[in-house]
């Protein structure tokens, strides 16, 4: 069989939080999970991509159909996946995998419509992919042409500006709930920037009463903060029910005025039998979705502008990674020239920025499309020499200037196997304010 991108997972559109929790992967769980999904049969390639409102897993395989089901395998056998629960799983192959794929990493699929945290989810999981050995040849250059288009899409259609609609769901939500700010107060379980970003909305919004309490201050400080407080939201990353159904009772024992709980994490924050409790109104990051899709028809041009994007640079590419297997100095070239333009543009900031984000998109735009047309041409000159005498010049040329792999028609082997394999960093993406 010809070798085939496959992509299968769980989202935000086929199932619930409840659902989706079981299948959240910490960062530092992953690099137990890509050896184990490395291990399951016809998987040659893989990484996986977990947030808040997805787990997804990309695969390079010989044979599409043998890998997912292995995948699901490993699944019921790693997480307890229920059979019942195999059909709220995407599957998507080759081209329909890579369109998918690019309307990920340019935030067309996500809940928060054209966000870019999900670029950095991409750009962390093809780093691990690289720190575990469970990302190939064929994998690194699919994922870093999903990055690479993603930063296209943000520059050329103005799916940034519309960020802001949906930033405010937490807060659409919560006037939803009580109508106006005055005299409200709300209280932020968590820390890091989303939660000072989230602080920051509801202060646009009027809310002028919010407190930021991180979670090693304790739930005794948690508790003396919502004294004054109508509204407490958890975002904490990696804490499953941090919040139990006795600690809220507690918190709200002597309280004479209802509490509105919303929940934004996956897995969840708050023990979901908090709303048992008397005077205790509890939201999760599904009621933030329902808010969020509601807004969905406003995004309709942009849409069709970033689909024209995708299906441009989506044509004939999984052809080039499979024709490339069998010409790893062509792949081999590309990644160390991807590298020196990296080590260019960041040479470049240190001595002449920090650049704007629009001058930052300008010049890894610029390093990508002269990086592509030089591994093009390239790659044509390899695939027909005028004679073979040129075609080993050329071949020495390479090696002893890249260091690049001298074997023509050597196959891939799975990733994690053979000698250690010198890899590149996605230069613009690992840059990004996000």
């Amino acid at each position: 069989m010809d070798p085939a991108l496959v992509i299968i997972g769980v989202s935000f559109r086929s199932a619930p939080v409840a659902v989706r929790e079981g299948f959240w992967i910490d960062e530092s769980g992953y690099a137990e999970a890509l050896a184990g999904l490395l291990r399951c049969e016809a998987v040659d390639e893989v990484a996986v991509l977990s947030t808040c409102n997805r787990t997804e897993f990309m695969v390079w395989t010989p044979d599409a159909s043998q890998a997912a089901n292995s995948v699901l395998r490993y699944l019921t056998r790693e997480y307890n996946l229920r059979l019942a629960e195999w059909s709220k799983f995407h599957r998507h192959v080759d081209d329909a995998a890579m369109t998918h794929l690019l309307r990920l990493a340019s935030g067309l699929d996500s809940l928060v419509f054209g966000e870019a945290d999900i670029t950095a989810r991409i750009e962390f999981a093809y780093r691990a992919g690289v720190q575990a050995r469970s990302i190939g040849r064929c994998l690194e250059a699919i994922l870093l042409k999903a990055l690479a288009v993603a930063r296209r899409v943000r520059t050329e259609t103005e799916i940034v500006s519309n960020l802001s609609l949906n930033s405010l769901a937490p807060v659409e939500l919560a006037r939803q709930l009580f109508g106006d700010f005055e005299k409200r107060g709300l209280v932020i379980f968590g820390s890091g920037k989303k939660s000072q970003r989230i602080a920051e909305f509801f202060r646009n919004a009027g809310m002028t009463q919010v407190e930021v309490v991180p979670p090693n201050r304790g739930q005794g400080t948690l508790k003396v903060a919502l004294n004054s407080a109508d509204l407490l939201l958890t975002c904490l990353p990696d804490a499953s029910f941090a919040l139990q159904r006795n600690h809220v009772a507690e918190f709200t024992r002597d309280r004479e005025r209802r509490l509105v709980i919303i929940d934004t994490a996956v897995p969840r924050n708050v023990d979901p039998a908090v709303c048992e409790l008397p005077g205790v109104a509890l939201q999760n990051i599904d009621q933030l979705n329902e808010f969020v899709l509601r807004n969905a028809k406003q995004q309709h041009n942009l849409v069709v502008q970033a689909e024209k994007i995708l299906r441009r640079e989506a044509a004939g590419f999984l052809g080039q990674v499979a024709s490339e297997r069998v010409n790893p100095m062509v792949a081999d070239f590309r990644s160390r020239l991807w590298r020196v333009c990296s080590e260019e543009l960041e040479r470049l900031n240190e001595e002449y920025g920090p650049f704007t984000e629009e001058q930052h998109e300008i010049l890894n735009t610029l390093a990508e499309h002269v990086m592509q047309r030089i591994a093009s041409s390239l790659a044509r000159t390899l695939a027909d020499p005028p004679n073979a005498s040129e075609q080993e010049t050329l071949a020495n040329f390479l090696q002893g200037l890249f260091q690049v792999e001298a074997a023509m028609n050597t196959p891939v082997t799975k990733a994690g196997q053979g000698p250690e394999q010198e890899r590149s960093a996605p230069c613009a993406a690992s840059r990004e304010q996000n």
